[in-house]
């Protein structure tokens, strides 16, 4: 069974995010995301997006908030298609045994030089299921970094991750995901020369 209405957690104790800034803290240092160095990998440039991805973000930004929401609270406020799609979806993917405690907006990082807020963390007899929110098209390339950061970030917590998942609102669909190995993780973060 899902069990929602337990308030934020945070697998990285001490680190903060301005929302309005986008911006991530820890002990007063600033934090860089992992998008940048993702799209960087990727060949990804958001500066030429326009305004098809701005309304695109601020579908996602709104889908986002109503889950949020609903994890948060335990209500679902929004009438919202997609966001009505994804607490079904949720429900029926953990509808079995025992209890599985979703939290929303989970702040993780190496606690060094990068943060980032996973969207879904369903934790479930101590183990974790990595979930992202898209409201685009599914794009497995892009994901298996962002998600392999995630699960590095929650490695070095010694978090066992079980599964990355992306609930796709814009296919109405939960695509598996394969995250990059760690050693690929490392050098996307830190360069060549931190695997060693």
């Amino acid at each position: 069974m899902l069990s929602v209405g337990h308030g934020r957690i945070s697998l990285a104790p001490g680190l903060s995010f301005n929302e309005a800034l986008h911006e991530y803290t820890y002990n007063g240092m600033r934090f860089e995301g992992v998008t940048r160095k993702i799209g960087e990998r990727l060949g990804i440039d958001y500066s030429k997006a326009g305004g098809l991805i701005q309304g695109r973000c601020d579908e996602g930004t709104n889908v986002h908030k109503w889950v949020q929401d609903w994890i948060d609270t335990g209500r679902m406020e929004s009438i919202h298609p997609g966001a009505q799609w994804v607490k079904s979806e949720l429900e029926s993917r953990y509808n079995g045994d025992g209890i599985a405690v979703l939290h929303s907006e989970v702040l993780v990082s190496d606690l060094k030089h990068f943060a980032s807020a996973i969207d879904l963390l369903v934790e479930k007899d101590g183990r974790y299921d990595i979930l992202d929110i898209k409201t685009g098209k599914f794009k497995p390339d892009y994901l298996a970094w962002q998600l392999g950061c995630y699960k590095w970030f929650l490695s070095l917590q010694g978090k066992e991750v079980d599964r990355c998942m992306c609930v796709c609102v814009h296919d109405r669909m939960t695509y598996r995901v394969m995250p990059r190995p760690y050693d690929d993780i490392k050098e996307l973060l830190y360069g060549k020369s931190k695997l060693r």
